[in-house]
Formats: C-alpha cells, sequence, structure tokens
C-alpha cells in the first residue's frame, strides 16, 4: 500500500523531528538560551548556523563568552536556572551561556545524524510512488540522495563550528535545501496531475499544491535569500514540515481504524408497529460490525 510505505518513514522522520524540536526548547533537556539575534532575516538558531555567511554570523548563535551582553546574562539566569544554576548573574555568566549554546547545537546535531536517513527515505518513497519510470524519476530520486549527503556536510561543518573552528556551513547547507525544494516541488507537480491515487483525488491536490509551494519558497530562498532574507527557506521548510506532518498521521489513523474498527448501523423496520403488536424486538437500532 504506497500511503503506507510513504507515511511509515513520515511518522518515523516526525518522531525524531518533535524530539530535537523539544530537546532544544526552553524546558528541554538542552534548551538554547539565546532570543532572537540572528542575521539574515532568520528566527531560528539551527537555520541561522546553518545559513552563517562569516564568523559574525556563526557568533550570533555561538557566542563566546566575551561577546554576552549583561541583558543577555541576566535572561539567562532567570529563565533557564537550571542550566545556569544560578552562578554569577551579578557579574556575568558568559562562560555557561556559551557553552549552554554550543550544548543544544551540538546535540541537535548528532540527532540530525538520525533524521537525515529517515527524511531521505521518506523523499524516495514519494518519488517512487508518484513519479513513473523514466528521466524525471532518476532526476529526482538523485536530487533526494543528493540533499541527503549536503545535509550530512553540513552537519559535519557544524560540529566543527561547535569546537571554534569557522567553516563555510551555508555552502553545503543550501545545496541541501536547493536540492529539497527541486524534490518537492517535482512530488507537488506530479501530485497535481494525473498518478496513481495515494489518498484520494482532493487530498492528493491539496499536498501537491503544498509540496509545490514549498519546493518554490525553498528555491527563492535559496537564490534571492541574500537580498531578501532567508526567511522564505524558514516559510517554505514549515510547509514541507506540515504535509511531511499528514503523510505520518494517515499510519496512525490506519492503526487507530485496525484496532477500534467502526460499526454498521441497521434500522429496525416497522420498530413501533412490531412492539405494539408483541414481537421480542429491543432497539430501534442495531450496531453490525465492519
Amino acid at each position: 500500500m504506497k500511503r503506507f510505505a510513504v507515511g511509515v518513514p513520515a511518522l518515523l522522520a516526525s518522531i525524531c523531528g518533535l524530539v530535537m524540536a523539544v530537546l532544544i526548547s526552553t524546558d528541554g533537556f538542552a534548551p538554547y538560551p539565546l532570543a532572537s539575534r540572528f542575521n539574515h532575516d532568520i528566527g531560528t538558531p539551527v537555520l541561522a548556523l546553518e545559513l552563517a555567511h562569516q564568523a559574525d554570523d556563526i557568533g550570533r548563535v555561538l557566542p563566546l563568552p566575551g561577546d554576552i551582553t549583561p541583558d543577555e546574562c541576566q535572561d539567562f539566569c532567570v529563565n533557564f536556572p537550571k542550566t545556569s544554576g544560578q552562578r554569577n548573574c551579578a557579574s556575568g555568566c558568559g562562560q555557561d551561556l556559551s557553552a549552554a549554546c554550543r550544548r543544544a547545537v551540538f546535540i541537535n546535531t548528532l540527532l540530525d545524524f538520525v533524521f537525515i536517513p529517515l527524511y531521505v527515505w521518506f523523499l524516495l518513497t514519494f518519488v517512487v510512488s508518484v513519479i513513473p519510470r523514466g528521466k524525471l524519476r532518476v532526476i529526482a530520486i538523485l536530487f533526494a540522495l543528493s540533499a541527503g549527503i549536503c545535509d550530512v556536510i553540513e552537519d559535519i561543518f557544524i560540529l566543527l563550528a561547535v569546537n571554534s573552528r569557522p567553516v563555510p556551513i551555508f555552502i553545503p547547507s543550501l545545496a541541501k535545501w536547493a536540492m529539497i525544494g527541486l524534490t518537492v516541488a517535482v512530488i507537488g507537480r506530479c501530485l497535481i496531475r494525473d498518478h496513481d491515487i495515494i489518498y484520494s483525488i482532493a487530498t492528493d491536490r491539496l499536498l501537491g499544491l503544498a509540496y509545490l509551494a514549498s519546493g518554490l519558497l525553498l528555491l527563492f530562498g535559496v537564490a534571492a535569500g541574500e537580498w531578501f532574507g532567508y526567511s522564505w527557506i524558514q516559510h517554505g521548510a514549515a510547509i514541507f514540515a506540515a504535509a511531511f506532518l499528514i503523510s505520518g498521521i494517515y499510519v496512525v489513523a490506519y492503526c487507530v481504524r485496525r484496532w477500534l474498527p467502526g460499526q454498521l448501523v441497521r434500522y429496525i423496520d416497522n420498530f413501533c408497529e412490531k412492539r405494539e403488536s408483541g414481537e421480542p424486538v429491543d432497539v430501534a437500532v442495531r450496531a453490525e460490525p465492519q
């Protein structure tokens, strides 16, 4: 079943992505302690680091102890007492805050090595499911595999940056987002056009529009982010994640349906007349298993 084959990797990748997000959230195991202070109109620390062009861009995500302002230190001590230990809040806590930023990014990057094969598996399965045999399918498969390879290189560069070795992280990152954008745009185009139905005609068309919009936003962000801001990549990734999650939710819905099967309702003809005549009828409606 194609929808199940597509949904399993989507569900696993969604769970992994959720774990990654929760771990670096405010109440997570390794919270990222700084508010948005990033360049290029980016709102998340991970994406800001991925698209870091210069040492200053990296420093805004992974600041050195001397770069921490007193206000940031105070916010860190108040909002993250477990991480800061509430030490040296008056005199400064640059060392603790800098270490907390690096720890959050480090843990997120390690988990990303698990996330990468899962989303590449999903993309490959979707490509094979909706694109007929031919050159377009081969090209889309190459795009998906290239995205995974670029993502691995990107993570290696991020780990180097965490250890204070500045590297051009944005090069493999932009290549990754371009490959993902091309892959999902091709998937979206095929879902909109005639293909072997996965969910239903209407659902496939809506998902196709979502994937196509996601791909176009990602590609625009990659091509024009230097001038218009890389938030376009963030928007495209959000749409992709939402459509991605729908495929994963289907697996849960399918399992619930199997575990809790519905029932057909059958109405008893002439219930009132039969009851008045003394026939043994107890209910007007009966449920029958499907």
